[in-house]
């Protein structure tokens, strides 16, 4: 299961394709997606200085999607200059305990709390 800033949440093997995780069009930052491990007790998470268009690709009806920075945009600083691409990950220790329940409230405020305090 993985689940964005954007307030996009994508349940695998159920979404039996890709999707985007809609951080590109989220206006104002923090952008980062989540995912909860399916068979470990974990959250992975990824954020990101400047939004980047974010999948979670499905490539078979059982597979259990993989999210990721599909590509890079052009950033342009307020001065001119390309600017330059932050990434942040980031994982801590998590329980599911009911699936269809995730993601939780507490699951949402933990990736939040250990987000990069100076970006946006």
């Amino acid at each position: 299961m993985t689940f964005a800033s954007s307030g996009v949440v994508v349940r695998n093997p159920e979404a039996q394709e890709h999707v985007s995780l809609g951080l590109v069009e989220q206006p104002v930052g923090p952008w980062w997606f989540a995912s909860i491990h399916h068979e470990r007790p974990l959250v992975v998470f990824m954020a990101e200085e400047h939004a980047m268009p974010s999948f979670v690709w499905q490539f078979h009806e059982d597979h259990y999607g993989i999210p990721l920075v599909h590509k890079m945009n052009p950033e342009i600083e307020l001065d001119g200059r390309v600017g330059r691409y932050q990434t942040f990950i980031g994982a801590f220790a998590y329980q599911m305990s009911d699936r269809a329940a995730e993601p939780t409230l507490e699951a949402r405020e933990t990736v939040i709390e250990r987000l990069p305090a100076r970006w946006p």
